[in-house]
């Protein structure tokens, strides 16, 4: 039996909150499971104790009711688990580590109550008033609604995918797809719930239907056109995945196995649907399915827990509060009276659904609903003062163009412009060119390779506006526009310059770097918090290296973890979107490494570095060390076989003072210890320490990328053969024919090999 416990409009919960809508029921809950109910039955009294077992509502009202976020756009969006929204497309299966606990939640809510700004790093905003219960927790009590999750989400876009699939490849037409529906044989229940027509536009199909016709359409669509589509159609075969699913889902038995197969079932679906559909977005209810089989165990048959069971009562209300409304015009007042009366609640409160608004309005004390008629109710109040400019931002200021003073500037200097500069800057700092033991000509040569390299990295950071960059990498007249197709990502990066996620803003970023520098100096700090304030704030980080231009030196103080080698090798990921460089460089090695090395006997005058490794490797015995010899040797041949100096790139400890480049490797190799350390210098500055020479590398490729520097003019081959063909990142910058050269040399080595 259903009965109706307690009814509340939704201004009211806005206004005292919904702790204190639903204090009434908690305290009926509370002493249902403390003192019971005492029934009397042939004059023995029996008492009878109970608790809540779980709540049945839509994803919307579960997160409201459980003390969750209410948007699903946020960081973490699902109740059941600690998922990040970036993480959806990848996790397709739920895992018992990272579901969310009672203990969990605790922690989280307590964290959050105190500090509302966290909210948006765990999706939690307070604890629950139904956790006060002895007997029921949140994460535990409210099962997913399969209505709203799969008839409602997951099956009528997989529906409408299909179809337009179906018919781009000619299998039948929309209208075939009509007469199909409308002449099919149903039967039973069917012929209630018969999907109803949709459009015949290609460009305006949507599976629009009720949730039993989704439920429905989804059944009866294979039977109704799998003899016109071929076996192997791998779109097809998601429809059919999909089906299974939903007939596990809505079995009304529960087994263990079953529960099991039913999560093997989700997954090969979902697998199959990002496979077919790599650009399509998953919303959050298509992840809500991966916890089915977990819930089928903890609630049994989710069908008994669907909303649909409900909704009779509510689609009784509906009717009679709508046959009021259609029947004759009416005022507000009139409107509530007859509420009350037909339900017998005083201070019933009315809306109207507005079509054109898609939302509910509310009724003002003057307005008269009339009959039959399309009402839209909306008052906009345009404020009369005028606008209040005291939280404007100081850093801010208008001015009028006379008062602009209008500077011009060049993307590449000329060689007098360099010598002119460098001129005046030594004559004004005289200490510039007494701290180093140079020549004044050497001197004077140092620093224009470190001012052009400057003009590099400004040129690289504003490419996009800078019209004499533009000119030069574009080959067709600089007036005419790029065409917008098939452009690379910038640099070769996915993640160039991303968009702040939408669950930050400024204070959340703020309240990220503050707690990490504080982290930082800690003996036992939490890496995986860490890990999250990092992915948090990288979009801030990007903005601030590619637009702003900040120093390496203002990163190290604002991002400290940034500099520690594990979030350096993470940052890049971030930026690229796929692949850890790591990997990347491990895959290239192994491709390129020996044929690399068997190239070096073109090389006439070997350098000392390369030399030692060469002469290293036949001496090793066991497989796994000659690798690491043949990779290292691989690596230092690489600038030689471009006619670069392979200590522009890596230097000892006691060559260090020596170096001109900004961004090089210094070795302290311990041959008797074994004990070696790598460092890499960035602008004078360690920005991480590794104990390999392969993860050195790796650290000297990913600096590149995180701080968005640009090749300096003396290693720039070498970095362009391990982007392109080590690391296998492509741009839309063109490659150096030397490069191309020595790869035709090293791919003919290969073939040669095979």
């Amino acid at each position: 039996m259903i009965q109706l416990a307690c009814l509340c409009p939704t201004e009211y919960v806005k206004e005292y909150g919904l702790e204190n809508v639903l204090a009434p029921l908690v305290r009926d809950l509370k002493s249902i499971e403390v003192t019971g109910i005492e029934i009397e039955r042939d004059g023995v009294k029996h008492t009878f104790t109970g608790s809540l077992s779980m709540i049945v509502t839509d994803n919307l009202a579960a997160h409201s009711i459980g003390g969750f976020q209410e948007s699903f756009n946020t960081l973490r969006s699902c109740r059941f688990c600690h998922v990040t929204k970036t993480e959806v497309k990848t996790h397709l299966r739920a895992s018992p580590e990272s579901r969310r606990t009672e203990m969990s939640y605790n922690q989280q809510a307590r964290i959050c109550t105190a500090n509302p700004d966290m909210a948006g790093i765990y999706g939690i905003k307070s604890c629950s008033v139904f956790n006060s219960l002895r007997y029921f927790h949140v994460v535990n009590g409210l099962p997913s609604d399969i209505a709203h999750d799969l008839f409602e989400g997951v099956v009528p876009v997989v529906l409408e995918k299909v179809i337009l699939h179906c018919v781009q490849s000619g299998y039948f037409t929309l209208e075939e797809l009509n007469n199909k529906v409308e002449c099919f044989p149903y039967d039973g229940s069917d012929l209630v719930n018969k999907p109803s027509k949709m459009k015949t536009d290609v460009n305006q199909f949507k599976v629009k239907q009720t949730a039993v016709q989704c439920w429905c359409f989804l059944r009866l669509f294979p039977v109704m056109f799998g003899s016109v589509v071929p076996v192997d159609d791998k779109i097809w075969s998601v429809l059919l995945l999909l089906a299974d699913v939903v007939e596990l889902a809505t079995t009304t038995k529960v087994t263990s196995p079953l529960c099991h197969f039913m999560a093997d079932v989700t997954e090969s679906f979902l697998v199959s649907f990002m496979e077919v559909f790599p650009d399509a977005s998953l919303s959050p209810k298509f992840h809500f399915i991966t916890h089915y089989a977990h819930e089928m165990l903890e609630f049994g048959p989710l069908i008994h827990c669907w909303t649909l069971r409900y909704l009779f009562i509510y689609g009784n209300l509906k009717k009679k509060v709508e046959m009021e409304i259609e029947g004759s015009g009416a005022s507000k007042e009139l409107l509530c009276t007859r509420a009350c009366e037909l339900f017998g609640i005083k201070d019933f409160v009315i809306h109207i659904w507005d079509k054109g608004f898609e939302e509910w309005l509310d009724i003002e004390e003057d307005d008269i609903v009339e009959a039959n008629s399309k009402v839209l109710i909306t008052k906009t109040k345009v404020p009369a003062e005028e606008l209040d400019t005291s939280m404007a931002s100081s850093a801010t200021s208008l001015s009028t163009d006379d008062e602009c003073n209008s500077l011009t500037s060049v993307g590449y200097p000329k060689t007098t412009q360099y010598d002119t500069i460098i001129r005046l800057m030594l004559e004004k700092y005289p200490r510039l060119q007494a701290e180093q033991e140079m020549s004044c000509a050497d001197i004077k040569s140092l620093w224009k390779y470190r001012l052009q390299y400057k003009f590099a990295n400004s040129r690289k950071r504003e490419d996009n506006s800078i019209p004499a960059v533009k000119a030069r990498k574009r080959k067709n007249n600089p007036e005419m526009q790029p065409k917008a197709k098939h452009v690379a990502p910038q640099w070769g990066m996915e993640n160039y310059l991303p968009k702040r996620k939408e669950s930050e803003d400024d204070t959340s970023i703020e309240i990220h770097t503050t707690w990490m520098k504080a982290e930082i100096t800690k003996k036992k700090p939490n890496y995986q918090r860490v890990a999250e304030a990092m992915s948090a704030t990288f979009a801030d980080r990007r903005r601030l290296i590619i637009k702003e231009s900040s120093s390496v030196a203002k990163m190290k103080e604002l991002y400290p973890w940034l500099f520690e080698e594990d979030e350096l090798l993470q940052e890049f990921q971030r930026i690229e979107g796929r692949s850890s460089i790591t990997s990347l460089l491990d895959n290239g090695l192994a491709k390129y490494s020996e044929a690399i090395v068997a190239s070096t006997k073109f090389i006439k005058k070997k350098h000392k570095l390369l030399a030692d490794a060469l002469d290293k490797i036949p001496l090793q015995k066991d497989e796994e060390t000659r690798k690491v010899c043949i990779r290292r040797a691989a690596i230092l041949a690489v600038p030689s076989l471009l006619q670069e100096k392979v200590e522009n790139m890596l230097v000892t400890d006691d060559q260090a003072d020596t170096t001109c480049v900004p961004v090089y490797i210094v070795a302290k190799e311990d041959e008797e210890d074994g004990e070696d350390e790598y460092s890499i210098i960035v602008d004078g500055l360690t920005v991480s320490t590794t104990s390999t020479f392969v993860g050195a590398v790796a650290n000297y490729l990913a600096v590149y990328y995180c701080f968005n520097l640009a090749y300096p003019v003396c290693l720039k081959k070498s970095l362009q053969f391990f982007q392109k063909v080590i690391l296998n990142i492509q741009d839309n910058l063109q490659i150096e024919k030397s490069v191309v050269r020595i790869l035709d040399k090293i791919n003919q080595i290969l073939k040669q090999a095979k």
